[in-house]
């Protein structure tokens, strides 16, 4: 159960001043980062792999000169679907012995994955090709 809703144990351990060094984000916009909830370490200042992972692409997204509460949507959102999966996966366990919950919970995990993943992929594919139908019709670059 713990390896699927936390992953298999992560090798990477990293201090704060390591995942600067590997990521090129500074301790301040690191400590923003995990006030924002874009940076969100398992253990109090220690890195794992995707810690880094996202620490490269807010390292990237930096470049582009947009502050990182540009991207305070996600944890947002993040949250309330959560907390809507848990409200469904409590109605479902509800009266089941504790192997039938914990067999539906481990299901119900793999299941939230895969459509969280989809519907987010698919809802920005259709906007891209929306607006690439658009910017044909100009004759413009299509904003991706």
């Amino acid at each position: 159960m713990s390896e699927v809703v936390f992953g298999q144990k992560n090798t990477v351990c990293l201090d704060k001043m390591q995942f600067c060094a590997s990521t090129g984000l500074s301790a301040v916009q690191v400590d923003e980062a995990v006030k924002l909830q874009l940076l969100l370490p398992r253990e109090v200042v220690v890195f794992d792999s995707e810690d880094l992972a996202v620490g490269h692409m807010l390292a990237l997204f930096n470049k582009f000169g947009y502050p990182f509460q540009e991207l305070r949507f996600y944890p947002r959102y993040a949250i309330e679907i959560v907390q809507n999966e848990i409200a469904i996966q409590q109605k479902i366990i509800k009266g089941q012995s504790y192997d039938q919950a914990l067999a539906a919970t481990l299901e119900l995990t793999r299941f939230a994955r895969i459509l969280r993943g989809y519907i987010i992929d698919r809802v920005f594919q259709q906007s891209a090709e929306r607006q690439n139908l658009v910017c044909l019709e100009k004759k413009e670059l299509p904003e991706v």
